[in-house]
């Protein structure tokens, strides 16, 4: 009996041409059934590739894509300008604000980065500015230097000192304390004085040491009027007068305004770190006649006095000017401190 045709699957079409001899299902051209297309095999079992001429990216460079390169660096790097590789502009050489040339230089294999990493700086010429700083940025001695190698008299540099200004003493005018000079007014305590006469350190005289606290005019200036009963300005006056001579007794600290009390505790404790000197009440004297300020407190802490020692014979005894029991000048120690037991200071 013959067999029937075998049935075919639904969904699945038979492949044409049925199997070969070896079992293999024959490639054949067009489309499979899930839509791929199929491929031919060549002669050795693979299947052929077209390659396209269009498709395959070009072998090397052309030299329409490189960046021109203009001349070469001191490092021997190239110089590129216009445009990168990349397509990312180059930037030309400028001139940093110390005087350097720089310029951007494109790292093999990478774009030029604008941050400056890949930056080669070039040393530029120095200004006259630049020049005088590097000579001497803390002092101008390079001048002086050239100065004294000019007329062949080598001179140490820290040994040239600008000339300090003379002492004012004005031969016209001796003030014999009986009337206060107009810069010497004023009750206010909250500016210092600016008086006209003073004595500078390294040359001191008696006659400017007499100008200095002659022109307060103590005892006819109401700027040493006492506050109250029992409150003297003796500080205020000896803060005016050390002021002029250069070697201040401070009547503030920092903000803060230094009492009687306040201002003999500093003489005491800070004035030996400031240039003071304590003497013998017996070379108290001596020290005056030299033109050197001389400042007199008594030693017992509870009394609060003090004045300054003015030029005199001290045969009869100490003769203070201030303002402490007694506003005046040439007065004897105890009327004016109220005791005899006194320390005393000086300043050369």
């Amino acid at each position: 009996m013959s067999q029937p045709p075998p049935k075919e699957q639904k969904g699945k079409p038979a492949a044409p041409g049925g199997k070969s001899p070896t079992g293999q299902i024959p490639a054949q051209a067009g489309k499979s059934a899930q839509g791929l297309p199929q491929v031919g095999a060549s002669k050795q079992g693979l299947p052929p590739v077209g390659a396209s001429k269009q498709n395959l990216p070009p072998v090397g460079a052309s030299k329409s894509s490189l960046p021109p390169v203009t001349s070469k660096s001191s490092q021997g790097l190239p110089q590129v300008t216009g445009k990168s590789a990349q397509g990312l502009p180059q930037v030309g050489p400028k001139r940093t604000a110390t005087g350097e040339i720089t310029g951007p230089v494109e790292i093999p294999g990478g774009p030029a980065n604008p941050w400056g990493s890949n930056e080669v700086t070039q040393p530029a010429r120095l200004t006259e500015v630049q020049k005088i700083q590097n000579n001497d940025a803390f002092a101008s001695w390079g001048a002086q230097r050239r100065r004294a190698s000019y007329i062949a008299t080598p001179t140490d540099p820290g040994t040239m000192k600008a000339a300090e200004e003379e002492a004012w003493i004005d031969p016209d005018y001796n003030p014999d304390g009986s009337s206060p000079l107009p810069e010497c007014l004023g009750r206010e305590t909250w500016r210092a004085l600016k008086a006209p006469f003073t004595s500078k350190e390294g040359k001191r005289t008696k006659e400017s040491y007499e100008q200095a606290y002659k022109q307060f005019a103590i005892g006819f200036n109401d700027r040493y009027d006492e506050d109250a009963p029992g409150k003297p300005r003796g500080h205020i006056y000896v803060w005016d007068v050390s002021k002029a001579m250069g070697c201040e007794i401070p009547h503030f600290s920092g903000a803060r305004e230094l009492t009687l009390v306040q201002t003999l505790d500093w003489l005491r404790h800070e004035g030996p770190l400031r240039g003071w000197l304590k003497i013998a009440e017996t070379e108290a004297a001596n020290y005056a006649n030299k033109g050197m300020l001389v400042v007199v407190i008594p030693r017992d802490l509870k009394t609060r006095q003090m004045a300054i020692v003015a030029p005199h014979d001290a045969k009869g005894g100490l003769l203070v000017t201030g303002a402490g029991l007694v506003v005046g000048a040439n007065v004897p120690l105890r009327d004016m401190l109220g005791t005899a037991v006194v320390d005393c200071y000086y300043h050369p």
